[in-house]
């Protein structure tokens, strides 16, 4: 693909035509060359937020997989603190029987 120009024609509403003339007067452009500008700032801009947009996409995905991670890590906690918890509960002490109570 080359730099080299391309012609081509479009129609234009009469405002429209002349806001643009307005703006490449005051800018010191032609009214082509104005156009040019535009659209190169609009895809441009296009570009920009398409790449943020695949950004963001890429952000929720992995704060979906830390929070399911997350998620996953509190649920073991918490089944090791129940298992810890049951271990350490004081165990209800067996009466003390004497020989004679055995005997019964």
């Amino acid at each position: 693909m080359t730099n080299e120009p391309i012609g081509i024609t479009i129609r234009l509403p009469r405002p429209l035509h002349k806001k643009l003339a307005g703006r490449a007067a005051a800018e010191g452009r032609s009214i082509n060359q104005q156009v040019i500008k535009l659209l190169q700032e609009i895809l441009n801009r296009q570009e920009g937020l398409d790449e943020i947009e695949r950004q963001l996409r890429s952000a929720t995905a992995d704060s979906q997989r830390l929070a399911a991670d997350a998620k996953r890590l509190l649920a073991d906690i918490e089944v090791r603190l129940r298992r810890l918890e049951a271990k350490s509960e004081p165990r209800p002490r067996r009466k003390a029987v004497t020989v004679a109570e055995m005997a019964r």
